[in-house]
């Protein structure tokens, strides 16, 4: 029974460290992105490569008659889906925000704005330039 339960943890761990959104896995891997090459831009490569491993366990599930692990897959398809969703939402609701607070682009002191000082305190990176457009590279 012990030997059994431990099979089942450490099968659930490895599992669960598969680089694919929602698992904890795709979260490290866009953790490790974001490191590189910032966190809009890792949340989205991410979930690419999520969706293409939800397709390939898909594929290989519903070629070896697996129907609980093809609804894991197509769960896994969705999740990528939403988080992909949810940080273009993030993205654009904190633009929107900082135009509210800061409708022009006037200078507090010198050279620092009052979006980008706004911006930097609440995400810490990106933000908006003078002219109000995404300083996020794509």
């Amino acid at each position: 029974m012990v030997v059994w339960l431990l099979a089942a943890n450490i099968t659930l761990a490895v599992f669960n460290m598969i680089p694919a959104f929602p698992l904890d896995g795709g979260r490290v891997l866009r953790a490790i992105l974001a490191m590189i090459m910032g966190f809009p831009k890792a949340t989205r490569v991410t979930a690419a490569i999520s969706q293409i491993i939800a397709v390939a366990l898909g594929i290989f599930a519903i070629l070896n008659g697996q129907i609980l692990l093809t609804l894991v897959a197509f769960f896994i398809f969705l999740g990528a889906g939403r988080e992909q969703a949810a940080e273009q939402a993030r993205r654009v609701l904190t633009a929107l925000q900082n135009l509210e607070i800061c409708p022009s682009p006037t200078p507090l002191a010198g050279q620092v704005f009052c979006s980008s000082l706004v911006f930097s305190s609440t995400w810490g990176h990106g933000g908006l330039t003078r002219n109000g457009s995404s300083q996020d590279h794509q």
